[in-house]
Protein backbone atom coordinates (compact mmCIF):
# COMPACT_ATOMS: atom_id res chain seq x y z
CA UNK A 1 0.00 0.00 0.00
CA UNK A 2 1.23 3.47 -0.89
CA UNK A 3 0.85 6.24 1.63
CA UNK A 4 0.81 9.88 0.68
CA UNK A 5 2.21 12.58 2.92
CA UNK A 6 -0.47 15.25 2.48
CA UNK A 7 1.66 17.99 4.03
CA UNK A 8 4.49 17.30 1.60
CA UNK A 9 2.07 17.11 -1.30
CA UNK A 10 0.56 20.47 -0.29
CA UNK A 11 4.01 22.01 0.00
CA UNK A 12 4.95 20.75 -3.45
CA UNK A 13 1.75 22.18 -4.91
CA UNK A 14 2.42 25.53 -3.23
CA UNK A 15 5.97 25.54 -4.64
CA UNK A 16 4.71 24.82 -8.16
CA UNK A 17 2.05 27.52 -7.95
CA UNK A 18 4.53 30.03 -6.54
CA UNK A 19 6.89 29.37 -9.45
CA UNK A 20 4.09 29.80 -11.98
CA UNK A 21 2.91 32.99 -10.25
CA UNK A 22 6.46 34.39 -10.29
CA UNK A 23 6.66 33.79 -14.04
CA UNK A 24 3.28 35.46 -14.61
CA UNK A 25 4.33 38.39 -12.45
CA UNK A 26 7.49 38.81 -14.54
CA UNK A 27 5.41 38.69 -17.74
CA UNK A 28 3.06 41.35 -16.36
CA UNK A 29 6.00 43.72 -15.89
CA UNK A 30 5.64 44.52 -19.60
CA UNK A 31 2.20 46.02 -18.96
CA UNK A 32 3.59 48.16 -16.13
CA UNK A 33 6.44 49.42 -18.33
CA UNK A 34 4.09 50.20 -21.22
CA UNK A 35 1.79 52.18 -18.93
CA UNK A 36 4.69 54.12 -17.43
CA UNK A 37 6.21 54.85 -20.83
CA UNK A 38 2.89 56.11 -22.20
CA UNK A 39 2.12 58.15 -19.08
CA UNK A 40 -1.03 56.15 -18.31
CA UNK A 41 -1.88 54.86 -14.84
CA UNK A 42 -1.83 51.10 -14.35
CA UNK A 43 -5.48 49.97 -14.43
CA UNK A 44 -6.91 48.80 -11.11
CA UNK A 45 -7.56 45.28 -12.40
CA UNK A 46 -3.86 44.95 -13.19
CA UNK A 47 -2.90 46.21 -9.74
CA UNK A 48 -5.22 43.60 -8.19
CA UNK A 49 -3.92 40.87 -10.52
CA UNK A 50 -0.31 41.57 -9.63
CA UNK A 51 -1.12 41.66 -5.90
CA UNK A 52 -2.92 38.30 -6.17
CA UNK A 53 0.16 36.86 -7.89
CA UNK A 54 2.41 38.23 -5.13
CA UNK A 55 0.22 36.51 -2.54
CA UNK A 56 0.69 33.19 -4.35
CA UNK A 57 4.46 33.81 -4.55
CA UNK A 58 4.42 34.37 -0.75
CA UNK A 59 2.52 31.06 -0.49
CA UNK A 60 -0.40 32.62 1.33
CA UNK A 61 -2.66 29.63 2.09
CA UNK A 62 -5.84 31.40 0.96
CA UNK A 63 -4.20 32.47 -2.30
CA UNK A 64 -2.92 28.94 -2.93
CA UNK A 65 -6.42 27.56 -2.37
CA UNK A 66 -7.91 30.18 -4.72
CA UNK A 67 -5.47 29.29 -7.49
CA UNK A 68 -3.82 31.54 -10.01
CA UNK A 69 -5.84 34.64 -10.90
CA UNK A 70 -7.11 35.25 -14.42
CA UNK A 71 -5.07 37.77 -16.39
CA UNK A 72 -7.03 40.93 -17.21
CA UNK A 73 -7.33 42.31 -20.73
CA UNK A 74 -4.39 44.40 -21.86
CA UNK A 75 -4.97 48.12 -21.34
CA UNK A 76 -5.61 50.12 -24.48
Amino acid sequence: MITVDQDRLSAMRADQMAGAAQALLAESDVVVVRCVESGKPLPGEWVAYREALRQVVRKDPAAIMAGLPARPEFPS
